[in-house]
């Protein structure tokens, strides 16, 4: 998949402790981070980082065909859902890259997937997803993200954030945003275990992430970070897959 982003060349960011305003009335917007669910007949709904669901009334045309993360701008309602937790009238749904964890090629894991240098801005786990906001130099041509577990059968909560430029110029600073599918990774079976990633930072060489807690069984636990919202359109840009 062929994807544009486009991100503030200065981003402006709200902070969100939840991405639900409870003070709001019928006029104020909410935003934040979620997953967009296929439903059916055509209908989707969203769930938060915060683990709520949430029934989009029926006047945003969107037909996702899987399970893909995205910025969400709406207005919460008073009418109650039958099935789900809110009902909200969606004003903006910006999806962006989500892909799953991708097979570990040993030796050739920089050959076929990169190692190429990134700032790592942002990252955390929301919805059984490890979602990274990053950025790199980049010219014209497509940038490839993937991540795989560095060694699955001794340590398979230990991940490596891989980066193929694909020999790209390195003319301006481009933005991204990718969410990764954890759903592959073994259950924890309730407890929480220490995840973390590590990747090739631009300037310094490997690093390591912070260590994150994982729990398969919840998606969300307390104590993650306030999680930054991105205002759009901006004008620098990144293409990747």
């Amino acid at each position: 998949m062929r994807l544009l982003l486009i991100l503030p060349a200065i981003s402006i960011l709200f902070l969100f402790p939840s991405c639900l305003n409870e003070d709001s009335n019928d006029a104020d917007l909410d935003g934040c981070y979620v997953t967009v669910v296929p439903g059916e007949s055509g209908s989707f709904y969203l769930v938060t980082d915060e683990g709520e669901t949430l029934e989009p009334i029926k006047n945003y045309t969107f037909k996702p065909e899987r399970r893909q993360r995205a910025v969400a701008v709406f207005t919460l309602l008073e009418k109650e859902s039958v099935l789900y937790d809110r009902m909200i009238d969606v004003h903006r749904l910006d999806t962006f890259l989500t892909k799953p964890i991708v097979e570990n090629l040993g030796d050739r894991n920089t050959e076929v997937y990169g190692n190429d240098p990134v700032f790592i801005n942002k990252y955390w786990i929301g919805d059984g997803f490890l979602n990274i906001w990053f950025s790199t130099y980049q010219g014209n041509k497509t940038h490839v993200i993937n991540l795989i577990q560095a060694d699955p059968e001794n340590n398979p909560y230990e991940l490596e954030f891989r980066h193929n430029a694909n020999n790209d110029s390195r003319y301006q600073i481009g933005y991204g945003i990718v969410a990764f599918d954890l759903s592959t990774l073994p259950s924890t079976n309730g407890e929480k275990v220490k995840l973390r990633f590590k990747f090739n930072e631009e300037g310094t060489g490997i690093r390591y992430s912070e260590q994150m807690e994982y729990n398969s069984k919840a998606q969300v636990l307390p104590g993650n970070p306030e999680i930054p919202q991105a205002t759009l359109p901006g004008n620098r840009l990144l293409i990747f897959n």
